[in-house]
């Protein structure tokens, strides 16, 4: 079991077109890095080598890349691997070229969990989180 799970992506780079790692994705694995637990990261479909050591790279111990075809439902690709992590961490949004950014809304009604977004700090106290979240306009809610 894995206490904390990383879902990470390859992207396009925006002006070579060559794969690269998410913004997005990167700033949840280094929110991610903060907390205490076992870290994974998990991907699912084409993650080029360099993207995944760029992902690494950021500290990870290990990340783990399920095969799915490129027309294959993410979702149901990626729940068996997730059912039994404590933590589910995502990128805040879909970059523009991959997809919605619903897919953090899917697994949340699929595993029957909540799903907090915008998040930019996650602290543990007592036996529970504070979880902060951005607002508009640089507002903050724990």
């Amino acid at each position: 079991m894995s206490d904390i799970t990383v879902l990470v992506a390859a992207s396009a780079h925006a002006v070579s077109g060559r794969p690269t790692r998410s913004r997005a994705d990167a700033v949840a694995v280094a929110l991610a890095l903060g907390l205490p637990g076992q870290l994974r990261l998990l991907g699912a479909g084409a993650m080029p080598e360099a993207v995944a050591r760029d992902y690494l790279a950021l500290g990870a111990g290990r990340i783990e890349v399920l095969e799915a075809a490129q027309d294959a439902d993410v979702c149901a690709s990626l729940l068996p691997a997730l059912r039994n992590t404590a933590w589910i961490v995502t990128g805040t949004r879909g970059e523009a070229e991959q997809g919605s950014g619903v897919l953090p809304f899917a697994l949340g009604a699929a595993l029957g969990r909540p799903v907090v977004t915008d998040v930019v700090a996650v602290q543990p106290e007592g036996g529970s989180w504070v979880v902060t979240q951005a607002l508009p306009k640089g507002a903050r809610r724990r």
